[in-house]
């Protein structure tokens, strides 16, 4: 980095997340027929779903 050591950050001095997620798994399903992203949790909701929607709080720059 070139710039001060107390200037003000900027957006790109944050940290940028990219969420990588499979769909098969063989932990999960040993027969590789369901996507375990689209299993639902108890509340209805997909695990890509919740994955997703938690993940951008903790990282303010993602990549879609």
């Amino acid at each position: 980095m070139t710039a001060a050591r107390n200037a003000p950050l900027i957006k790109t001095d944050l940290p940028t997340g990219v969420l990588l997620a499979a769909g098969f798994g063989r932990r999960f399903d040993a027969d590789g027929q369901r996507n375990k992203l689209l299993e639902k949790l108890p509340d209805g909701r997909t695990i890509a779903w919740r994955s997703a929607r938690t993940f951008p709080p903790r990282c303010p720059n993602r990549l879609p």
